[in-house]
């Protein structure tokens, strides 16, 4: 009974309640809805990178990691090949006069060259120049056959059948080129000349015979020793890329040697052989000086003899040690070169023996150097990388609402060099649109900011948590910000040199740097 009247008395509450509510309600004005605009944050990584000594090295194949040492150690490579090519000549013979007697044959041995004695020559150039003289006041005929001078093509020996007028002289060439001798095995420096004459008359004349200078394409004797004067070459990056640009004082070298292999079948000698390295930033040059004869002197110029290849092996070769004690080698490669120039005399067959030669034989000279980077430096050299970045679509939909963005740029050096870094933020297409590191406070003119090196120990070396930490802030503006709409790569570059007083120091594998650039973007939003 208690609860039906409870009930009965709730029942006529809601019933006053309702009228309220709806004459409320009923008498009020309702406006359209208009969204909010709230200023929202959202952050933007423009650069988090972690730059190990071992993770710089993957794109540089002239560095390597000691596995036992863990030094990094750069490697110089001086890599030049040069074949006999036109070297490979005779060099001719001067004009020689020769009798004819009228109605018989004539038999003469001419030599082609001075003191090349062949088996077989195949011949690139040159030409036999002949001259037939008739004073007489008859004309004659002949009939020339050069019987070891082939035909390429037919192998068949030279032949020509020439008339002589009176009182004339009869001009005309032998192109070499299209032709070879063959001495059956036999060393001779000689072509071998049958010339059958007929006349109306008895009597004599002569003719004139001289040799060009001839290149050979594969010679088969005891052929003179031939010398290439002033060859030179030019190696460029023999340390690759992304090594130091700028001299450094080395302290040790691993391993350095000349290794050069001769190809062909005879000997060959480099006389009056240097290198020259030259600097990319400084333009210095230094000549190497090297003790390749042993007596204690250190010498501009070396004379060097590679050994033929014997029967059924690849090359001949010759291996020269060069140390710090034979050598100025730490002031040469210390220099950094960019450009190696390497000059010198070749000399093929030096010894003069039987040998046998083609114009595609060569000669490989190969020098390295292993450099553990130990090492004080006055200069900085560089390294550089590209990282892909960019805007998301849905924060290119609201960039015009981009108020600011605050960066925050944390950099850690774990390497034992004094550091520089510089952030360009940049388009697809590389073009550079913005330098970050210009928007802080007191920008270096050259917008780097600088890192102090870590900190070493006495042997050169970043001693545990080492490491030195700098935090930068900078801000960029909604104009900044505008600029920067089509960034689609960050570049970042850092230069490095050891302390200022420094000793030498060391770098290892796994020495590091950090890179952070994390900015906070406040924009307007309207909530739909």
């Amino acid at each position: 009974m208690i609860l039906k009247i409870h009930k009965t008395l709730l029942m006529k509450k809601c019933i006053l309640i309702f009228p309220v509510l709806f004459l409320i309600i009923s008498s009020c004005k309702i406006n359209d809805f208009v969204a909010p605009n709230w200023e929202v944050e959202g952050n933007l990584s423009f650069v988090s990178r972690d730059y190990s000594v071992a993770e710089m090295l993957k794109k540089q194949q002239n560095l390597y990691i000691d596995s036992v040492s863990n030094d990094v150690v750069l490697i110089a490579t001086v890599d030049d090949r040069d074949e006999i090519g036109t070297s490979l000549k005779f060099d001719g013979i001067a004009k020689t006069t020769n009798t004819i007697v009228f109605n018989r044959d004539t038999v003469l041995s001419l030599d082609f060259d001075d003191s090349s004695f062949v088996r077989k020559a195949i011949f690139i150039s040159g030409n036999v120049l002949l001259n037939f003289n008739n004073p007489n006041s008859f004309p004659y005929s002949f009939n020339l056959t050069v019987n070891n001078l082939k035909n390429k093509q037919t192998n068949q020996s030279y032949t020509t059948s020439r008339t002589v007028s009176a009182n004339s002289t009869l001009n005309f060439s032998i192109s070499l080129g299209d032709y070879y001798v063959d001495n059956g095995g036999n060393l001779l420096n000689t072509l071998l000349f049958d010339i059958n004459s007929s006349a109306s008359q008895q009597g004599f004349t002569t003719f004139d015979y001289s040799v060009t200078e001839t290149i050979v394409d594969y010679v088969s004797g005891k052929v003179k020793p031939i010398t290439s004067k002033n060859v030179q070459d030019t190696i460029i990056e023999p340390f690759g890329t992304n090594a130091p640009t700028n001299p450094i004082i080395i302290s040790t070298i691993k391993k350095s040697e000349f290794i050069i292999k001769n190809y062909s079948e005879s000997q060959i000698t480099l006389r009056r052989a240097y290198f020259v390295g030259e600097n990319k930033n400084t333009l210095n040059k230094i000549r190497l000086l090297y003790d390749f004869d042993g007596n204690g002197t250190l010498d501009s110029f070396y004379t060097i003899s590679i050994p033929r290849r014997n029967a059924g092996e690849p090359f001949g070769e010759a291996r020269l040690q060069v140390t710090s004690t034979n050598s100025n080698i730490l002031q040469f490669l210390g220099n950094v070169p960019f450009n190696v120039f390497y000059e010198r005399d070749q000399v093929f067959n030096s010894d003069y023996t039987d040998a046998t030669l083609n114009s595609n034989d060569s000669v490989i000279t190969k020098f390295y150097a292993d450099i553990p980077l130990r090492f004080q430096s006055k200069d900085y050299n560089s390294y550089r990388d590209t990282i892909k970045s960019g805007f998301t679509q849905r924060q290119r939909d609201k960039i015009t609402n981009i108020r600011n963005i605050k960066l925050t740029t944390t950099l850690i050096n774990g390497i034992a060099l004094q550091m520089k870094a510089k952030i360009t933020i940049a388009d697809s297409n590389n073009v550079p649109l913005l330098v970050l590191t210009e928007r802080v406070q007191n920008p270096e003119p050259d917008g780097f900011v600088t890192v102090a090196a870590a900190n070493v120990g006495s042997d050169g070396t970043v001693l545990p948590n080492g490491q030195v930490t700098r935090v930068i802030e900078s801000e960029l503006n909604a104009d900044d910000v505008l600029r920067i709409l089509s960034f689609g790569n960050v570049f970042v570059e850092l230069q490095y040199i050891t302390n200022p007083n420094a000793g030498l120091i060391r770098v290892k594998g796994d020495d590091f740097s950090i890179i952070r650039s994390i900015g906070v973007l406040t924009y307007f939003v309207e909530i739909e």
